[in-house]
């Protein structure tokens, strides 16, 4: 898959930056957000793949403060 830093918060577990990775493997792109930096003391935290990018923006920015 192709990944591209976009408009994402720090990791919620690490602290460490964001990415978006596609894939375009599926019947139409699939957008999933993770920890970018695994090599360098990241977590690679991740949630699901999205058909939206921005629904997988969406579920990575939030934060249990702001639902």
């Amino acid at each position: 898959g192709v990944a591209v830093r976009m408009d994402l918060k720090p990791c919620p577990f690490c602290g460490k930056p964001g990415i978006i990775e596609t894939d375009l493997s599926w019947n139409g792109p699939k957008y999933l957000a993770l920890c970018s930096d695994y090599d360098n003391g990241g977590c690679l935290g991740m949630q699901g793949w999205f058909d939206d990018i921005n629904d997988a923006i969406k579920f990575w920015n939030r934060r249990a403060d702001n639902g």
